[in-house]
């Protein structure tokens, strides 16, 4: 695979920002009032094609990050001072901790996409799985203090943590939001109506 250059790699994490940030707007009904921007977040996102691109850049990521943090990573830390020795910790087991969320939830999709395991199956497997929110290197005080290898996964993997978040609202059951919500909105009219009818306490 041909390597990309520094520019052109920014040029691509920055495409990639914009892109998931219209798929949550259009997630919201904020894009579009026509549902257009909606559609076409979807139908790109949802093609194998480009399923495939994240999964392999993901996958990349995650070889690229166990190199780094089991070898040059690991001799680097070192030669931290504590403060930023304490930031490169928090950072390298975010930036773990995040693939590994990523990872669960590419090879599930793959897994319902290829017919391995049903949609009912999918969404029980998801549930366990948690993309939460996305810690920002803002967060760290001491982040621009760590070395240049670390922060570059650290950002990279945030490309594609706002990536997969996009995917995970267009191509799963967009009902399965909105039919959790009416039975939630049923058992609380029901509980209600039950208080409403049950006798008075005796007293």
């Amino acid at each position: 695979m041909r390597q990309m250059g520094v520019g052109e790699g920014r040029v691509l994490e920055e495409s990639d920002s914009s892109e998931a940030r219209a798929g949550e707007a259009s997630g919201s009904g904020e894009a579009s009032k026509s549902g257009e921007v909606t559609c076409a977040f979807a139908e790109r996102f949802a093609s194998p094609h480009r399923f495939h691109e994240v999964f392999q850049r993901t996958m990349a990521l995650i070889d690229a990050t166990t190199d780094y943090l089991d070898g040059s990573g690991w001799r680097e830390s070192r030669m931290l001072g504590s403060k930023v020795s304490l930031a490169y910790a928090t950072e390298s087991m975010r930036l773990t901790t995040r693939l590994m969320a990523l990872s669960s939830w590419l090879l599930v999709t793959e897994r319902k996409q290829s017919g391995e395991i049903t949609a009912d199956h999918a969404e029980r497997l998801y549930a366990k799985i948690d993309l939460g929110l996305i810690s920002r290197p803002s967060h760290n005080p001491q982040f621009e203090q760590l070395p240049a290898r670390l922060k570059s996964l650290v950002r990279q993997s945030i490309v594609l943590h706002e990536l997969i978040v996009a995917m995970d609202r267009v191509m799963r059951p967009p009902e399965r939001d909105g039919t959790r919500s009416l039975a939630n909105a049923v058992a609380e009219q029901q509980a209600r109506i039950a208080a409403a009818f049950a006798p008075a306490p005796l007293g």
